[in-house]
């Protein structure tokens, strides 16, 4: 079954039945899959909108929490379900930074890997997901900080700390509470590398702004580079000088961006300049 054939039959569960709490949605769809899928689509229809908390106001959702269609999701559901299909194909890949940590503690569950190891290991597990090594990198730095991995000094491998072997004992919803908190790896610094790796290897071209807003999204995924977010990177990139930026193709392609000299000296070979 397709990601996002699962989500629209969780829709029509909430179609048909209203309200739901997270418990009772898990219940009712449990002959979908593993509850953590589950819970990352639920995840995922909230955070794009076709879901909504009802009267939620604590920071973290509870068992009892329950969810709804939003008036738009119902109204497209019921006059335009094509319309539907094609927004949820377009989320093929999206799913939510918990996701993927967990993903990594449960690889990293007993064993000792590198970075290269855990890279492969989770592409070999996960490979619909598509996660890029820098993705994959950033996630095992958050674990880290958030003390459920740990790095050796001698030899470079992780290994789960305490308190990363008590989460994966947990119940799964819990595990979804316990990560969701955690900061999205794809900060304003981890954007601003990827840009620049991105207008480097157009270098003599430049790039527009929509073909490097089109590429973090196929790559990265649509949470964490959304237009606006993208462009205010740009901005600041612009002001900053690590970026320079010319005259647009189109309205819709933006702006061209150039590295700027003092970038150039850093990111390229000599022989390029």
């Amino acid at each position: 079954m397709q990601i996002s054939e699962r989500r629209k039959k969780i829709l029509d569960t909430f179609l048909e039945r209203d309200l739901l709490s997270y418990k009772e949605i898990l219940d009712e769809t449990s002959w979908l899959g593993d509850p953590i899928d589950i819970l990352s689509d639920l995840d995922t229809l909230v955070f794009f909108a076709f879901l909504q908390h009802v009267r939620y106001k604590k920071p973290e959702p509870e068992i009892t929490t329950q969810l709804e269609l939003r008036q738009r999701t119902k109204t497209q559901m019921k006059d335009n379900p094509q319309r539907i299909l094609s927004r949820l194909r377009e989320l093929e890949r999206e799913f939510p930074p918990w996701y993927r940590k967990l993903a990594i503690l449960k690889i990293l569950n007993n064993q000792r890997l590198n970075c290269e190891e855990i890279e492969k290991r989770v592409n070999d597990q996960c490979p619909h997901e598509g996660w890029s090594s820098p993705l994959i990198q950033a996630s095992l730095r958050a674990l880290e900080k958030a003390r459920y991995v740990f790095t050796t000094i001698d030899y470079k491998r992780c290994t789960l700390t305490s308190e990363g072997k008590e989460l994966l004992e947990k119940f799964p919803f819990l595990q979804f509470v316990c990560l969701k908190h955690l900061k999205n790896e794809f900060t304003i610094e981890f954007r601003t590398y990827v840009i620049l790796e991105l207008v480097r290897d157009r270098h003599e071209s430049g790039i527009t702004s929509g073909s490097i807003t089109q590429q973090l999204q196929e790559k990265y995924g649509i949470r964490g580079n959304r237009r606006n977010a993208v462009k205010n990177t740009l901005e600041n990139m612009v002001i900053a000088g690590m970026l320079r930026v010319s005259g647009g193709t189109s309205k819709r392609r933006g702006h061209v961006y150039f590295l700027s000299k003092t970038a150039e000296s850093l990111f390229l070979p000599s022989n390029d300049l």
